[in-house]
């Protein structure tokens, strides 16, 4: 490509043959693609930024620049809350995440809650579903009570269901 060519280019097409021209060069990229075409380097920027195309510098090339006005303050304000909630409980996070990949049950607190009544209720279920699951409780979680493990199962399932 010469410097007329490039110059009178459309620019989606210049960006293309720019970037391929960019992949030959790691330093001073932009420098050298201007030099090589005997453009200065001060006006092949501004024609390259024309039509909303910017160079980034890590990938090295050109990309079309998208604007997005649909963010607003509001979605902004409440990122930076979300942002900052997960950076002060960033250790509950890992902690859980490290159960729920060590396949630990969690109970929710609501399980154990002091202020709520304890409700004694008969139910019918299949022998083998119930020695099968009772079996995988004492195996797996002989530490909890199976109440506790029944009350979880019941909340996922609401959880799941509602």
């Amino acid at each position: 490509m010469n410097t007329k060519d490039f110059f009178e280019l459309d620019t989606a097409k210049r960006v293309i043959i720019i970037n391929k021209l960019l992949e030959k060069y790691t330093d001073n990229s932009l420098k050298n693609v201007s030099s090589e075409l005997n453009i200065s380097y001060s006006t092949f920027c501004k024609e390259m930024s024309k039509d909303d195309y910017v160079y980034i510098k890590r990938d090295n090339k050109y990309y079309k620049f998208i604007k997005d006005n649909s963010f607003t303050i509001q979605q902004e304000k409440n990122l930076s809350e979300q942002l900052l909630y997960i950076k002060n409980n960033f250790d509950k996070f890992k902690k859980l995440i490290e159960a729920i990949d060590n396949n630990y049950l969690v109970l929710d607190k609501r399980i154990y809650s002091q202020s709520d009544k304890i409700l004694n209720k008969n139910i019918k279920i299949n022998s083998l579903i119930y020695d099968e699951f009772t079996s995988v409780c004492s195996n797996k979680y002989p530490f909890l009570k199976l109440q506790d493990i029944i009350s979880q199962c019941l909340l996922d399932f609401l959880n799941k269901n509602k």
